[in-house]
């Protein structure tokens, strides 16, 4: 069977409740389980399970867990920060919890608000990924609701397509089209950047 990074197309929707996705394959199969993982907000330490019945609400901190079908954990990507409210902190983590990468953006602020009027909610428009030793990996460049991922010599990698899910109403479906096969850590990096798009838009 298939895994998630077996297949150059595949798409992440969120058919249920917001910041939670399933990831499927071209004929619907599934190939990973994305679940929001329950913390602490980050004054009260961040790493602290917490029961909070406004957790799905809250959008101070969204540490989500990518697992394969077998439910063992592939990746987390870990974001701090409502994107609503300014330019979001956001990290790719290993399931021993080691960095794999992170976002740095290059367009924010007052700016960012301008381009999320035009992007129908883009606040951070570009946002570029770098590896755990801070060299950049890939940048996603958004123009309304075309997102392609360049490397940083500005070779496309993927393109991420956007398109209304018939799931539920406002949910998005994110389709990754790669053109190439990656080794780690770029597999990695490029397999989180639907979540990396869609985690550092704010919520509608």
């Amino acid at each position: 069977m298939a895994g998630l990074f077996d297949l150059p197309v595949w798409t992440l929707e969120n058919p249920q409740r917001p910041r939670e996705y399933v990831i499927t394959g071209p004929q619907g199969e599934l190939l990973a389980n994305v679940a929001r993982v329950p913390t602490a907000p980050p004054a009260q330490g961040g790493n602290v399970p917490y029961a909070n019945p406004h957790a799905a609400a809250d959008e101070s901190r969204v540490l989500v867990r990518v697992a394969g079908q077998d439910d063992v954990p592939i990746f987390f990507v870990d974001r701090v920060g409502d994107p609503m409210m300014g330019t979001p902190q956001l990290s790719i983590v290993a399931p021993d919890g080691s960095l794999i990468g992170h976002m740095v953006v290059k367009s924010s602020g007052v700016k960012g608000i301008f381009k999320f009027m035009a992007s129908g909610g883009d606040v951070t428009a570009n946002r570029t990924i770098c590896d755990a030793h801070n060299q950049e990996i890939y940048t996603i460049t958004s123009s309304m609701r075309d997102h392609v991922v360049n490397d940083a010599q500005g070779n496309e990698l993927a393109q991420i397509e956007i398109t209304q899910s018939p799931a539920r109403e406002k949910a998005r479906r994110l389709t990754l089209k790669q053109r190439y096969q990656f080794q780690d850590p770029m597999r990695t990096l490029i397999a989180a950047s639907p979540l990396v798009l869609d985690l550092t838009t704010p919520l509608t």
